[in-house]
This record gives C-alpha cells, structure tokens and sequence, in this order.
C-alpha cells in the first residue's frame, strides 16, 4: 500500500474473509490513512478483532466507517472499548 495513501473506501464489495485479513495485516504497518470506509465487504468477528490495534496504534486516522457489517454485538462491545482510547478518531 502506497505509503501517502489516506483515504480508502471499500464500499458494497464481495472480499474474500482471506483478502480482508490480508488487507488488515496491510493497515497494520506504517501508513497516513486519515479516513477508512469498510462498508458492506462482509466483515465477521475476527475481522473486528484484527482492527482493533489499528485503531489503538494509528496517530492519524480520522475516520472510520463500518456501515452495514454483519458483526455480533459482542464484537463491537470489544470494538468500543479500544475507541474509547482512540485520540484521534472524530468520525464513527
């Protein structure tokens, strides 16, 4: 992923759970994402876990949006809890 990219929109896609994990592992290395859309790509619960230290280790991102994904409220019990922490995060 290009190192200046700061915004990435994923809107309505089929991905692949194995192409979301590897996306993920992607995110989780150094970048200047401000603003993040995973918007209906068929996110489960691992894939909420796997986010979870993006959002504890990024200094810049802004935005997030995870509109319309079929989680379990447990995960996003576990979600909120590392917001909470989130210094940066305007946007949910």
């Amino acid at each position: 992923m290009p190192y200046h990219l700061d915004t990435l929109a994923l809107i309505d896609l089929k991905i692949h759970p194995k192409n979301l994990e590897q996306l993920i592992k992607i995110l989780l290395g150094e970048n200047q994402i401000e603003q993040l859309s995973l918007v209906n790509i068929n996110l489960q619960h691992q894939h909420i876990i796997q986010l979870m230290p993006i959002l504890t280790q990024s200094k810049r991102l802004q935005r997030l949006d995870l509109s319309w994904c079929q989680v379990t409220h447990s995960s996003f019990k576990h979600f909120f809890e590392i917001v909470k922490s989130n210094r940066t995060l305007t946007h949910l």
